[in-house]
């Protein structure tokens, strides 16, 4: 799969919004996350690989390690584990 942009709608603006020219797109979501997007874009839901995971049901906790090959700035940077290097 390969993303070039990415469109979604700011719920407290009400405003839609895209961004172009994306390297790739990381939904962290829980379980009931997933359904809920994958059902509101029917893009994503003809993805066999979408449409399984909407389909889990289960404990919404997964832990994970992303490097990147640069800075990516956030507006809400979080860190679960306070000393987590």
């Amino acid at each position: 799969l390969k993303a070039s942009s990415i469109t979604y709608q700011d719920f407290k603006t009400q405003e839609t919004v895209t961004m172009k020219d994306v390297d790739g797109v990381i939904l962290a979501l829980g379980c009931k996350g997933m359904e809920g997007v994958i059902k509101s874009s029917p893009d994503l839901a003809r993805l066999p690989v979408f449409s399984r995971a909407a389909s889990l049901k289960g404990i919404d906790v997964i832990s994970c390690r992303i490097w990147f090959d640069k800075v990516v700035p956030t507006r809400t940077p979080a860190n679960v584990f306070s000393k987590f290097e």
